[in-house]
């Protein structure tokens, strides 16, 4: 999709917004929505996309390696090129988005700076917003990279420590997001009568949900919470912090949770994949098909919209491994030069 996709000015009358000094976020987002963009459906995208990038936590990594986390975005003027290059990070290849709704996300931003700039509202370069928030080149589609479980039962083992085998665990077991495993909270872990769950709140498409866990991810999850001094109610307190101990350094980054992962694939002896947070999602996804999950199951499980692709490709996967397994051998006799061995 070109980067000039952009919508249509309206020729619908500006809303009477006064700005005065530096305009909120929201207050110059709905004034953009309802001066410039005329389509009822464009307009709910766009909106979604503008408060997600708002809302979002924006962290970069510096050259020495560590993770610098950015100002919150409350006014248009809190907008640095900084934030535009996290959220196109995170858009581009942290989060499950089709490479359509990829570049509608950045679209949506880059017209709205497009409109503010010419209502004076920011001094932003066209230039500066234009490159870090271009549109990514559409990708050929491959098939998901998944563990087996032998594999799986490998990274577990490999895990340097109780909480590091907890990330993992709820994304194995779990299906969770990096971005939302990060903002897991204590209280966010619940035992009900058939079992544990987890909470996940506002992740992909701001939609909550419940995610049921097995009794082996469960246990991880009981011993990273005795290991860190945690019990389950604890209130305000991140399930995963940057060191073991309850709260101690701070909320996990994404990043982070990224560096677990490789790590200990690594460790592992995990060769011929990429390893990744998707991948423990992917490998979660494939597993819950196998075990005889539904395709709507599967959505529900994994916080997809409802006729979502990203839960038909799960579906395509697992065919594959189907057509793969009836597929014919040649006809290779046993025994070397006898009549029509092929080398």
């Amino acid at each position: 999709m070109s980067s000039d996709y952009l919508p249509a000015m309206s020729t619908r009358a500006m809303p009477t917004q006064v700005f005065e000094g530096s305009a909120s976020w929201e207050s110059a987002t709905t004034s953009y929505l309802a001066a410039a963009v005329d389509s009822p459906n464009t307009e709910r995208a766009y909106r979604r996309h503008l408060r997600g990038f708002a809302a979002h936590p924006h962290q970069l990594e510096r050259g020495d390696g560590e993770v610098a986390l950015l100002p919150a975005i409350h006014q248009l003027a809190d907008v640095t090129p900084a934030h535009l290059l996290s959220w196109r990070i995170y858009i581009t290849r942290e989060c499950e988005l089709a490479p359509a709704s990829q570049a509608q996300a950045l679209a949506a931003l880059r017209g709205f700076l497009r409109w503010a700039g010419s209502m004076g509202l920011h001094g932003m370069n066209g230039d500066t917003y234009r490159e870090a928030l271009r549109t990514p080149r559409i990708s050929t589609r491959r098939p998901y990279d998944v563990l087996t479980d032998g594999q799986t039962r490998q990274v577990l083992a490999a895990a340097s420590g109780s909480r590091d085998r907890a990330v993992l665990a709820v994304m194995l077991g779990g299906g969770l997001r990096s971005a939302e495993v990060v903002g897991l909270d204590v209280s966010h872990l619940r035992q009900l009568e058939g079992g544990m769950v987890l909470y996940v709140e506002q992740g992909k498409g701001r939609k909550d949900r419940t995610v049921p866990l097995g009794r082996d991810v469960e246990q991880l999850l009981l011993e990273h919470l005795d290991a860190a001094g945690m019990v389950l109610g604890d209130h305000s307190r991140p399930l995963f912090s940057r060191d073991d101990r309850a709260g101690s350094g701070g909320r996990l980054t994404t990043r982070s949770v990224q560096g677990i992962v490789r790590r200990t694939a690594s460790h592992a002896g995990i060769m011929g994949k990429r390893c990744s947070p998707h991948t423990l999602r992917h490998t979660y996804a494939i597993r819950a098909l196998r075990a005889g999950a539904s395709e709507p199951a599967i959505g529900k499980l994994l916080g997809h919209s409802e006729n979502s692709t990203a839960t038909r490709r799960y579906v395509d996967h697992l065919e594959l491994d189907e057509l793969r397994a009836v597929v014919p051998a040649l006809p290779v006799l046993e025994s070397p030069g006898a009549p029509g061995w092929v080398a």
